[in-house]
Protein backbone atom coordinates (compact mmCIF):
# COMPACT_ATOMS: atom_id res chain seq x y z
CA UNK A 1 0.00 0.00 0.00
CA UNK A 2 1.36 3.60 -0.49
CA UNK A 3 2.87 5.07 2.09
CA UNK A 4 1.03 8.92 2.30
CA UNK A 5 3.65 11.58 3.03
CA UNK A 6 3.87 15.11 3.62
CA UNK A 7 5.95 17.34 1.29
CA UNK A 8 6.66 21.18 1.72
CA UNK A 9 7.03 22.95 -1.83
CA UNK A 10 7.67 26.24 -2.29
CA UNK A 11 6.44 27.75 -5.55
CA UNK A 12 6.76 30.95 -7.09
CA UNK A 13 3.95 33.49 -6.10
CA UNK A 14 2.03 34.04 -9.52
CA UNK A 15 1.41 29.93 -9.21
CA UNK A 16 -2.43 29.07 -8.87
CA UNK A 17 -3.54 27.24 -5.95
CA UNK A 18 -2.72 23.09 -6.20
CA UNK A 19 -4.19 20.56 -3.82
CA UNK A 20 -3.14 17.27 -2.89
CA UNK A 21 -5.71 15.75 -5.15
CA UNK A 22 -4.88 17.23 -8.39
CA UNK A 23 -0.92 16.59 -7.88
CA UNK A 24 -1.54 12.90 -7.23
CA UNK A 25 -3.44 12.54 -10.23
CA UNK A 26 -0.28 14.06 -12.27
CA UNK A 27 1.54 11.52 -10.78
CA UNK A 28 -0.48 8.58 -11.61
CA UNK A 29 -0.03 10.07 -14.91
CA UNK A 30 1.84 6.76 -17.16
CA UNK A 31 3.57 9.13 -19.55
CA UNK A 32 6.22 10.26 -16.83
CA UNK A 33 7.48 6.99 -16.41
CA UNK A 34 8.35 6.08 -19.76
CA UNK A 35 10.04 9.88 -20.95
CA UNK A 36 10.79 12.91 -18.17
CA UNK A 37 11.26 14.71 -21.14
CA UNK A 38 7.70 16.72 -21.35
CA UNK A 39 8.14 17.83 -17.82
CA UNK A 40 9.07 21.93 -17.23
CA UNK A 41 12.24 23.05 -15.88
CA UNK A 42 12.22 24.29 -12.54
CA UNK A 43 10.69 27.57 -12.01
CA UNK A 44 12.72 27.83 -8.66
CA UNK A 45 11.41 28.20 -5.15
CA UNK A 46 9.37 31.37 -4.38
CA UNK A 47 7.73 33.09 -1.22
CA UNK A 48 4.51 30.40 -1.99
CA UNK A 49 4.25 27.58 0.40
CA UNK A 50 2.37 24.22 -0.38
CA UNK A 51 1.67 21.50 1.86
CA UNK A 52 0.91 18.29 0.12
CA UNK A 53 -0.14 14.88 1.44
CA UNK A 54 0.79 12.52 -1.39
CA UNK A 55 2.22 8.83 -1.70
CA UNK A 56 5.94 8.91 -1.34
CA UNK A 57 6.67 6.09 -3.10
CA UNK A 58 5.44 7.88 -6.67
CA UNK A 59 6.96 11.06 -5.74
CA UNK A 60 10.31 9.63 -4.88
CA UNK A 61 10.25 7.16 -8.35
CA UNK A 62 9.29 10.91 -10.01
CA UNK A 63 12.39 12.39 -7.95
CA UNK A 64 15.14 9.42 -8.80
CA UNK A 65 13.90 9.41 -12.85
CA UNK A 66 14.42 13.35 -12.61
CA UNK A 67 17.38 13.31 -10.52
CA UNK A 68 16.52 15.94 -8.53
CA UNK A 69 15.24 16.33 -4.73
CA UNK A 70 11.40 15.54 -3.91
CA UNK A 71 10.78 19.28 -3.63
CA UNK A 72 12.02 20.59 -6.93
CA UNK A 73 10.49 17.12 -8.79
CA UNK A 74 7.28 18.39 -7.24
CA UNK A 75 7.56 21.68 -8.33
CA UNK A 76 8.50 20.79 -11.79
CA UNK A 77 5.39 18.79 -12.00
CA UNK A 78 3.05 21.56 -11.01
CA UNK A 79 5.01 23.87 -13.08
CA UNK A 80 4.12 21.52 -16.14
CA UNK A 81 0.44 21.75 -15.20
CA UNK A 82 -0.04 25.19 -14.48
CA UNK A 83 1.88 26.48 -17.39
CA UNK A 84 -0.39 24.77 -20.08
CA UNK A 85 -0.91 21.60 -21.51
CA UNK A 86 1.83 18.71 -20.12
CA UNK A 87 2.65 17.62 -23.96
CA UNK A 88 3.41 21.33 -24.83
CA UNK A 89 5.58 21.66 -22.00
CA UNK A 90 8.99 23.56 -22.66
CA UNK A 91 11.34 20.67 -23.32
CA UNK A 92 14.79 21.78 -21.78
CA UNK A 93 18.35 19.92 -22.38
CA UNK A 94 19.30 18.11 -19.47
CA UNK A 95 22.20 19.36 -17.15
CA UNK A 96 24.86 17.40 -16.58
CA UNK A 97 24.12 14.74 -13.46
CA UNK A 98 21.13 16.25 -13.74
CA UNK A 99 19.97 12.96 -14.63
CA UNK A 100 18.69 9.73 -12.27
CA UNK A 101 21.50 7.71 -11.76
CA UNK A 102 22.02 4.16 -13.30
CA UNK A 103 20.48 1.38 -11.51
CA UNK A 104 23.51 -0.25 -10.92
CA UNK A 105 27.71 -0.29 -10.29
CA UNK A 106 27.93 -2.15 -13.57
CA UNK A 107 25.73 0.58 -15.41
CA UNK A 108 27.96 3.22 -14.22
CA UNK A 109 31.07 1.51 -15.15
CA UNK A 110 30.49 -0.89 -17.82
CA UNK A 111 34.26 -0.93 -19.01
CA UNK A 112 35.79 -1.76 -15.55
CA UNK A 113 32.77 -3.76 -15.19
CA UNK A 114 33.67 -5.81 -18.36
CA UNK A 115 37.45 -5.83 -17.62
CA UNK A 116 36.96 -7.88 -13.79
CA UNK A 117 34.57 -9.91 -16.10
CA UNK A 118 37.60 -10.86 -17.50
CA UNK A 119 39.65 -10.83 -14.83
CA UNK A 120 37.60 -13.12 -13.25
CA UNK A 121 37.96 -16.01 -16.03
CA UNK A 122 41.51 -15.22 -16.71
CA UNK A 123 42.35 -16.05 -12.87
CA UNK A 124 39.83 -19.41 -12.78
CA UNK A 125 41.28 -20.93 -15.98
CA UNK A 126 44.87 -19.98 -15.08
CA UNK A 127 43.51 -21.97 -11.27
CA UNK A 128 42.22 -24.78 -13.36
CA UNK A 129 45.17 -25.27 -15.78
CA UNK A 130 48.26 -24.16 -13.86
CA UNK A 131 51.24 -26.50 -13.01
CA UNK A 132 53.10 -26.70 -10.38
CA UNK A 133 56.53 -25.48 -10.86
CA UNK A 134 58.42 -26.24 -8.18
CA UNK A 135 61.70 -27.81 -7.99
CA UNK A 136 62.05 -31.68 -9.41
CA UNK A 137 61.64 -34.42 -6.94
CA UNK A 138 64.69 -35.73 -5.00
CA UNK A 139 65.77 -38.97 -5.06
CA UNK A 140 65.13 -41.08 -2.05
CA UNK A 141 67.44 -42.59 0.45
CA UNK A 142 70.02 -44.62 -1.72
CA UNK A 143 68.98 -48.53 -2.58
CA UNK A 144 71.93 -51.27 -2.05
CA UNK A 145 72.91 -52.66 -4.91
CA UNK A 146 71.43 -56.16 -6.28
CA UNK A 147 73.43 -59.27 -6.01
CA UNK A 148 73.24 -60.97 -9.11
CA UNK A 149 75.45 -64.18 -8.71
CA UNK A 150 76.12 -66.93 -11.10
CA UNK A 151 75.41 -69.52 -9.10
CA UNK A 152 71.93 -71.21 -9.05
CA UNK A 153 70.44 -74.00 -7.02
CA UNK A 154 70.23 -76.19 -9.97
CA UNK A 155 73.74 -76.53 -11.06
Amino acid sequence: MNATATYTVKVPTGFPAVNSAEVQSWLRQPSWGRNCNWIAADPGAGDRVLRLSLPGDQVHALAARLGVPPAVALRRLIATHVQGNPADAQVLPERPGSAAAPDSWFDRHPVLALVLIFAGIAGFLWLLFRRHGGPPPTPGPSAPPLLVSRWSPLQ
